[in-house]
């Protein structure tokens, strides 16, 4: 909460107009989709979470009809 604070004073306003009501459940995940494969999860790249334990999970998949039905649901939500 203190960070999304923060973030509101120094970002534009603009960045935040879709932004989910308090009280809902946040997804923090993330998805990158291409031509040829789909990768979904929580990893966020980075050393120091491997360190400190992080629990990281993804999914790798060549299934492009999955690609489609990610693009789509982001796309109604957004």
């Amino acid at each position: 909460y203190m960070y999304e604070q923060l973030e509101l004073t120094n970002l534009p306003a603009q960045l935040f107009t879709h932004r989910q009501s308090k009280g809902r459940p946040k997804l923090h995940a993330k998805v990158l989709v291409s031509e040829k494969q789909v990768m979904l999860g929580s990893h966020n790249y980075v050393v120091q979470g491997v360190r400190l334990g992080t629990a990281e999970i993804a999914l790798s998949s060549t299934d492009l009809a999955l690609g489609q039905q990610l693009i789509d649901h982001f796309k109604d939500i957004v």
